[in-house]
């Protein structure tokens, strides 16, 4: 299901998971979880990949669209 913002990491975001990837190569842990949005998907695997282990997808974790407000600032 693809919606507004499910974008692929575009090349920047591809290099920057790519550097936390081998920031947390070292990083002890067993799970990863990520929501179903291709761009956090593409990241959490690219994450994952040191540590050989699947990323859960949790779509409680999707983004929520908030309508009207969603674009808006508090000033």
């Amino acid at each position: 299901e693809n919606h507004e913002g499910d974008n692929i990491l575009t090349p920047k975001g591809q290099a920057q998971a790519e550097a936390v990837a081998s920031k947390l190569a070292s990083v002890p842990f067993s799970h990863i979880f990520t929501s179903p949005i291709q761009r956090a998907l593409m990241t959490a695997e690219i994450v994952s990949a040191p540590h050989a282990i699947q990323p859960i997808i949790f779509p409680q974790l999707r983004e929520k669209h908030k309508g009207d407000i969603e674009h808006m600032t508090v000033p």
